[in-house]
């Protein structure tokens, strides 16, 4: 399902929004919460074996939360990219594209960084000008100093923001650059061929980063960067859906939600199994957190011949609102499930997960709310009408 929404202005004439999307959203914020309630265990400082063990390495695996965002990134802002080109109109203007990037991003981050640090104390260190300034401006994973000293980090989920900012501005030079390069040439064939390119420097780069020794910055997009191409993939086969020319087999896909699915869980099945006995073979992880976004995507953007329960358990308006807060979610759980952990209950009472998750969730749901409807959604008005004046 897609609501039709378009929007004038500088930056973009805004693509059909995909439903299901926040669906998806939902899910990775989810994920990531229960990563962190599950770390709680470590409190107690016992060993953990036996059938806590799996537990943990399920818990742990759940960090593919932050891949299906990044997954999302890609799909959802590579596409208005590519629709411009396809339909021969102007490209989006970059004032345009980073002013609303920059505003859904850093406002919510700023009230969330300053809160989690004076109001939600013992989870945020920071000291000196230098780490203020370079948290503030979300450029501290650029930095040594950030990875090995904890008074520099921050907000210990912020990395992926550094992450995500740093695909924002390589994406809008990626697609300016290909679409001067393309020129006349067919804008699908362009597209394709472009995604092909990036990916064969993505395998270099990742490859680099795992088998040598690599400068600081590949950890932070080239790292990342094959889960991004996961969303730009499905992006690009989906791009002129509405002629009816997806890829026969991506509509197959579209098909069969519930085996995709499956197909999706079974995969992620595989990682905490791969990791019982030692850190997981990197590689081997890398294809099935690829596998298991691709799927996912495939499964909210993809239209279906009929309404499935896969569909509808996306599309349940619980679940849209957890998707349509998952960034207040990602930005305050943390520091509410720390805080928690440590103010309200002992973990050596035992079954501490339980019973910070009845308290920390409700809590990061509360919290996620206040902050969309006072801060995010002012802010992405105020850039939609900053937008429109050019």
């Amino acid at each position: 399902m897609r609501a039709s929404s378009i929007e004038s202005g500088a930056a973009i004439t805004r693509p059909d929004r995909f439903i299901r999307i926040e669906g998806l959203r939902a899910i990775a914020a989810i994920s990531v919460f229960f990563t962190h309630v599950g770390s709680t265990r470590y409190i107690t400082g016992f060993e953990v074996v036996g059938f806590d063990n799996t537990v943990r390495a399920v818990l742990d695996s759940l960090t593919i939360g932050v891949k299906i965002f990044f997954g999302i990134s890609g799909f959802v802002l590579l596409r208005p990219f590519i629709r411009r080109h396809v339909e021969g109109v102007p490209a989006i203007r970059g004032s345009g594209y980073i002013a609303r990037r920059a505003l859904r991003i850093f406002p919510a981050y700023w009230i969330a960084l300053l809160g989690t640090t004076f109001v939600i104390r013992g989870v945020v260190y920071l000291h000196g000008a230098w780490p203020w300034f370079a948290n503030l401006t979300l450029i501290q994973g650029y930095s040594r100093q950030a990875r090995y000293n904890p008074e520099f980090v921050g907000m210990i989920q912020a990395w992926t923001l550094v992450v995500e900012i740093t695909f924002y501005c390589f994406l809008a030079l990626y697609a300016s650059t290909l679409r001067r390069i393309a020129g006349k040439a067919p804008a699908l064939s362009a597209q394709a061929a472009g995604l092909a390119a990036l990916s064969v420097l993505t395998i270099g780069a990742y490859l680099w980063s795992h088998l040598a020794h690599a400068p600081d910055w590949i950890y932070v997009l080239p790292e990342q960067m094959p889960l991004f191409l996961c969303g730009m993939l499905v992006a690009v086969v989906t791009s002129n859906d509405n002629a009816g020319l997806v890829l026969r087999s991506f509509q197959k896909l579209g098909q069969h939600p519930a085996q995709c699915c499956a197909i999706a869980a079974l995969a992620f099945a595989a990682i905490p199994a791969m990791s019982l006995d030692g850190p997981p073979p990197w590689f081997a992880t890398l294809v099935l957190h690829m596998l298991i976004v691709i799927l996912l995507l495939c499964v909210a953007v993809l239209p279906a011949s009929q309404a499935c329960r896969t569909h509808r358990i996306l599309e349940n308006r619980v679940v849209v609102f957890l998707g349509t807060i998952s960034y207040g979610i990602y930005l305050w759980h943390y520091a509410i499930v720390y805080w928690i952990s440590n103010n309200l209950f002992a973990a050596q009472q035992g079954q501490t997960m339980l019973k910070v998750t009845l308290v920390a969730l409700p809590a990061s749901i509360a919290v996620a709310w206040v902050s969309y409807r006072l801060i995010e959604r002012p802010a992405m008005t105020f850039a939609r009408n900053i937008t429109k004046r050019h």
